[in-house]
């Protein structure tokens, strides 16, 4: 069995999937970078079933791996999520507008789409400013403090939510159309300092 590691060939691996994992994972350390991507003949590897990668393809001809260094991820990550901002705006904005029309049946579909966007973003953020050993009652941007920029964002998430469960479609609509994207674009801005200072670092 093959394996790779950022294009270059490592030798001397067993047949084991989870053999050449550990492998490329110690090579990568020695060199300050971390695994981040696994392919197995072509097909990525979701985390969740790294356990079970050798009976999941048994007759493995190849594991190709991609490698980052912490920084270089985290910047990643941070832009993704500035970029997933600005797709909540737009999911916000359509959301409103199937509202004020009375498609509140795909308002709402498109408010699935807009909250798992939200869900994705925090959960970047939390594990980048973790990473980072950021505090967020600490560090300041833009005048005040991280954590009260997060603490905006929660508020607004928050009245979405009760605009949801009491079915107040006019009060949903003026969050989404008028309050949220603000509220967005501040986080985005955060998303981007976040991510310049992970250049920096790198």
């Amino acid at each position: 069995m093959k394996v790779v590691l950022d294009q270059v060939e490592i030798h001397g691996c067993s047949d084991s999937i989870s053999d050449a994992i550990e492998r490329a994972a110690e090579d990568a350390a020695n060199r300050g970078r971390m695994v981040v991507e696994i392919r197995v003949d072509g097909h990525l590897v979701e985390d969740v079933h790294l356990g079970q990668a050798d009976q999941d393809h048994p007759a493995a001809q190849e594991v190709s791996m991609t490698s980052m260094a912490p920084c270089e991820l985290l910047f990643n990550t941070f832009t993704e999520a500035r970029i997933a901002t600005e797709e909540s705006i737009e999911q916000a904005t359509e959301a409103a507008e199937l509202i004020q029309s009375g498609r509140t049946v795909e308002a709402m579909e498109r408010m699935k789409e807009f909250l798992a966007t939200w869900e994705s973003i925090n959960a970047a953020l939390s594990q980048g400013l973790q990473l980072l050993g950021i505090d967020p009652e600490e560090c300041q941007f833009e005048q005040r403090p991280i954590a009260r920029v997060l603490e905006d964002v929660s508020a607004r998430l928050e009245c979405l939510a009760e605009a949801i469960r009491s079915e107040d479609h006019s009060g949903l609509s003026d969050v989404l159309g008028h309050e949220f994207p603000e509220t967005a674009r501040s986080m985005g801005r955060l998303l981007t300092h976040l991510g310049t200072c992970c250049r920096n670092e790198g």
